[in-house]
């Protein structure tokens, strides 16, 4: 009984016991480290695991109780719904930008409109030039010279393009550390914004290291 009391003392207070957190690719490879670090050194004891997710699979596994705590994102155009009896809290914004190879002809431009590159030289990804209202290259699948990328993680995109295959829109969060190959504009007419959030059960008990990771998360933000 006496070392149940201070197992539950330490999940209490967050100096024992277990976090599971649920990430997509991006922002795992970016803001998480720093966050776990950070409550690896103040709570040594208490055991981490870091799941990387599909966004599709995040509110499942909250409710199932296979993670604790999840990053999540949506669009500021298409804002996402959030199941009842979970709890969403905005963690950043990251915009949208257009990268293209460092030798195209508007590497050198201040920001550039989807409708200053011609249709066929979007390299297709989860995030779409055609979800944009005012895309000019709307239905333009067919395109012999168009490249579409079907897969979760944008350092293969963003590798493409690298390579010369085409132009892409990608989050910024992903060109932290992106290739000297690649030049990333800012999006004008329209800016197209990702936003994250962090989203967990909505419940009264929340363990204290759940409660510091969640501040470590948003310390790492802030830093980048």
């Amino acid at each position: 009984m006496s070392r149940a009391a201070t197992e539950l003392a330490a999940l209490a207070d967050g100096t024992g016991g277990e976090v599971r957190l649920g990430a997509f690719i991006s922002a795992a490879a970016s803001i998480v480290p720093l966050a776990l670090a950070r409550l690896r050194a103040a709570h040594p004891a208490v055991h981490i695991t870091l799941r990387e997710l599909e966004q599709r699979e995040t509110h499942a596994l909250l409710f199932r109780g296979e993670i604790d705590l999840a990053i999540t994102f949506d669009y500021e155009h298409a804002p996402g719904r959030v199941p009842a009896g979970l709890v969403q809290e905005h963690l950043m914004d990251d915009p949208i930008m257009v990268v293209l190879p460092v030798g195209h002809p508007l590497a050198g431009a201040g920001s550039v409109t989807p409708a200053d590159l011609p249709s066929d030289a979007w390299i297709n990804t989860a995030v779409d030039v055609r979800d944009l209202a005012a895309s000019p290259v709307h239905g333009d699948r067919e395109s012999g010279h168009r490249l579409d990328f079907d897969g979760m993680d944008f350092r293969t995109a963003l590798n493409l393009v690298a390579a010369g295959l085409g132009v892409a829109l990608l989050p910024r969060l992903l060109l932290l550390d992106a290739p000297p190959s690649v030049v990333a504009l800012p999006m004008r007419q329209p800016t197209f914004v990702r936003r994250l959030h962090t989203c967990r059960l909505d419940t009264r008990g929340v363990s204290a290291s759940i409660r510091r990771l969640e501040m470590y998360l948003r310390e790492a933000v802030a830093e980048l």
